[in-house]
């Protein structure tokens, strides 16, 4: 069996293909999105990558293909050689890649189905606008705060009619750079509500899922750390202007 390392990059990947006795067989240098065609054309070897944001794509290709794939944890391949020094060097490190599978029978982190990789990209996504919704948030009270000496109850969904609503009755008003925020704020509260209906109906249509709704407390979507912070403060108390 053959034991290709590759070293990924963006755009272009390092190459370095060994035959069993462990001798460099074939070097180079292919696009990355060329990687899956190149691997269709090969008879099955392991296929050893280092973790990064694309190696379980081509893991699921190389796969396809017929393949042994090893996606090896970022903190092994430190110890096989891999980045020595603090240096980059990728036709080195696809050497060390290659001659490591070589030697031993790497591990594997778990390599996600194409369909649990979209599950949980959707699931960082929804994450993504409640921290932004969250960094907005903090800014609106923050601002408040500034104007008006107190901190307005509000969820961060009402916060928006309630900054309006405080703002207009007082002298100064609404002023346009803090209008823009509430207007984003209502956008993510609309998103963040498409995003939560479309894991609730992947939850429904997951048999795994369902079973894991099972246990007291655990629901479609999971609040995060933003999700917390902004329940959190949205009970403070109002204080005496």
């Amino acid at each position: 069996m053959e034991h290709i390392g590759i070293d990924l990059g963006s755009r272009d990947s390092q190459v370095c293909v060994r035959n069993s006795a462990g001798e460099i067989v074939e070097e180079a240098r292919r696009p990355t999105r060329d990687l899956g065609p190149w691997l269709a054309t090969r008879r099955p070897a392991r296929i050893i990558l280092e973790t990064c944001t694309e190696a379980f794509r081509v893991a699921g290709l190389a796969r396809l293909h017929g393949h042994d794939v090893r996606v090896v944890a970022a903190t092994l391949v430190r110890s096989l050689g891999v980045g020595q020094r603090g240096l980059k060097n990728d036709v080195r490190d696809a050497r060390m890649l290659s001659a490591a599978s070589c030697r031993i029978d790497l591990p594997s982190v778990h390599i996600p189905t194409v369909a649990s990789q979209e599950i949980k990209a959707i699931c960082v996504s929804r994450e993504a606008l409640v921290r932004m919704r969250t960094l907005l948030v903090n800014r609106v009270r923050s601002y408040v705060r500034s104007r008006i000496g107190r901190v307005l109850r509000a969820t961060p969904d009402t916060l928006p009619a309630n900054v309006r609503r405080a703002l207009l009755a007082d002298a100064e008003g609404l002023p346009a750079h803090l209008e823009r925020i509430l207007v984003v704020l209502e956008t993510l509260r609309e998103q963040i509500a498409v995003a939560d209906a479309e894991l609730k109906v992947l939850a429904r249509d997951d048999a795994r899922m369902r079973r894991l709704m099972t246990v007291p407390g655990v629901g479609p979507v999971q609040p995060t750390i933003a999700d917390r912070f902004a329940v959190s403060h949205s009970c403070a108390p109002s204080a005496s202007p």
